[in-house]
């Protein structure tokens, strides 16, 4: 595991919940902190998304042969 094998979701259907994330609009605060926590640019991008679409290009890739 590490960087490379690690995705976000969201569900804001009201149950749970982290406090300052309480809705799309407060997203930006978990990205704040992982640049105060010295993450850099490119593996923010793999949290937000890239190894999610890393994924699905490789699974469609497969679908393919």
């Amino acid at each position: 595991m590490g960087i490379d094998h690690v995705g976000l979701g969201t569900d804001f259907d009201g149950d749970g919940g982290v406090p300052g994330l309480a809705s799309a609009s407060e997203l930006i605060n978990f990205t704040r902190q992982l640049l105060k926590r010295r993450y850099n640019i490119q593996d923010i991008q793999k949290l937000w998304g890239g190894n999610f679409m890393r994924v699905m290009e490789q699974v469609q890739g497969a679908l393919r042969v």
